[in-house]
């Protein structure tokens, strides 16, 4: 899921001569908790939140009360990386710009909730279904709970463990990846399989 499907466009916006009241009435008005300030060309200069209203009572226009630069995504990152970019830039709301950094939506924390929303059994249904499209001859096990995925089986290199579970992350509603698959390799002389867990740890059989 991308941040395409969540964003709510088109996305209010304000000038950077728009007056500290127009900015107010226009967040009551609309019950949101941000709008991004743009130029004449649509694109993103700024963020004027409630609280920077709070603090900049004295201020008269967006070009005062703005927060630059302000923090924004595209529209075609994954949703995961949105809801990571709230979580460490600690707002409610996101700016979706274009290539261009034009202003094309919004997306909100409750958006992004959204896709946290699935149950386990849902979870691990698309994870199989996933994991045995892409990977048809490797016998991987995905055990969900809480939505956290624990991958466990195993595979032909470290390599191909670790592109496992960065995949199983960009599904929906996956919230972490205990990686736990083993690589496992043949001896062409011996006809022998020796095991290694995705460290590198010799695991005797």
């Amino acid at each position: 899921m991308k941040i395409k499907d969540l964003m709510t466009s088109p996305a209010h916006t304000v000038g950077r001569d728009t007056a500290f009241k127009d900015i107010a009435d226009l967040l009551r008005r609309q019950r949101i908790s941000a709008v991004p300030v743009v130029d004449g060309g649509g694109k993103l200069v700024g963020v004027i939140a409630e609280a920077d209203l709070n603090e900049g009572r004295a201020a008269s226009t967006a070009a005062d009360l703005m927060t630059s630069p302000a923090v924004a995504i595209g529209p075609e990152a994954l949703a995961s990386e949105g809801a990571r970019l709230l979580r460490q830039t600690r707002v409610k709301r996101l700016p979706v710009v274009d290539r261009r950094g034009r202003v094309v939506g919004m997306v909100t924390a409750g958006d992004l909730l959204k896709m946290f929303q699935r149950s386990d059994v849902e979870l691990r249904r698309e994870i199989r279904a996933l994991l045995t499209r892409v990977w048809p001859d490797e016998t991987v096990e995905a055990k969900v709970k809480a939505g956290v995925v624990t991958l466990s089986g195993n595979v032909a290199s470290p390599a191909e463990a670790a592109v496992m579970a960065d995949v199983v992350t960009t599904v929906p509603g996956v919230v972490g990846v205990d990686n736990r698959l083993r690589v496992v390799r043949r001896d062409r002389d011996r006809g022998d399989r020796e095991s290694w867990d995705v460290m590198g740890k010799f695991l005797p059989r």
